[in-house]
């Protein structure tokens, strides 16, 4: 699978010759499918966070 830029998202072989070989990204629903045109597919790992409240003051 080879990607094409897209929207500032430059070429898999640009990536692979810069050795860079995963990215990681969380896109919005509606920024789902530019990344998906680029060459993104759906993660190993699904996303989680954990998001506490701060202490009082």
């Amino acid at each position: 699978m080879s990607a094409r830029a897209c929207c500032g998202i430059t070429s898999a072989d640009w990536l692979h010759e810069a050795g860079i070989h995963y990215i990681q990204l969380h896109a919005s629903e509606a920024g789902k499918p530019v990344y998906e045109a680029a060459g993104f597919v759906i993660g190993r790992y699904p996303g989680m966070d954990l998001i506490t409240t701060s202490p009082a003051r």
